[in-house]
């Protein structure tokens, strides 16, 4: 989304009909160790060097890294003090010398979904591989996570659903003191809150998406939805 939103010709030229038709994955490195929601506290630096930039930090519980061959990398290219004006992004491709992709965190669910380190120990790129103006970075990421925002809320009310699922099958198998558990008000009580929650939450994230769809500004609509 930052290369659709942000890229230069020749960068569009270069990634999108490889994303577009699945012989490539693209990976976000934005969070850090200790940099997550505060996004624009991050660490990673990019010094500039003649016509290169070079980048040395560290990103963590990043999506697709092992599969990605290119990753959208978020580094401070002002000073610390410029906050979130001094971040800038960069298009590192995977085979890259000086980037190493971690092992991916064993979870306890949402398999399909790998999430891994990303270390990048004198990462050298051409000045041309910066996504959009110098300072921008941020911009570039919040704008990204606006969709991924949404996109995660819908995830999450898909998985409630399933849960909702098996926890009514379940009341209903499981007996205790002569009957189902489900016989009891307070298993009733919570599988009804658990439905209507289910519905606000379905609810919400469709009327967002739905505004996106219609080309409104969605920022906090996505957030809330995530939220919910």
């Amino acid at each position: 989304l930052g290369i659709v939103n942000f890229g230069a010709p020749e960068q569009k030229r270069k990634y999108l009909p490889q994303l577009a038709s699945g012989a490539m994955l693209a990976s976000f490195a934005l969070t850090e160790p200790d940099s997550g929601t505060d996004a624009a506290s991050l660490s990673t630096k990019a010094v500039r060097d003649g016509a290169h930039w070079v980048i040395n930090g560290a990103k963590r519980f990043i999506t697709n890294a092992i599969h990605a061959g290119v990753f959208t990398v978020f580094a401070r290219t002002g000073s610390k003090d410029s906050g979130a004006n001094g971040i800038s992004a960069f298009l590192v491709d995977r085979d890259t010398p000086g980037l190493t992709v971690a092992k991916p965190y064993a979870k306890m669910g949402f398999a399909g979904s790998h999430e891994s380190d990303v270390n990048f120990d004198d990462v050298r790129v051409p000045a041309s591989a910066m996504l959009g103006p110098e300072g921008t970075g941020f911009k570039n990421a919040m704008k990204s996570l606006d969709h991924a925002r949404l996109h995660m809320a819908g995830v999450a009310v898909g998985l409630s659903r399933r849960l909702l699922s098996e926890g009514t099958k379940y009341a209903v198998e499981r007996k205790q003191f002569g009957q189902p558990i489900g016989k009891f008000q307070m298993i009733q009580a919570m599988l009804a809150e658990s439905q209507a929650e289910y519905l606000a939450a379905k609810a919400l994230v469709e009327q967002s998406a739905r505004d996106r769809d219609a080309g409104r500004k969605t920022t906090m609509e996505a957030a809330c939805s995530k939220y919910f």
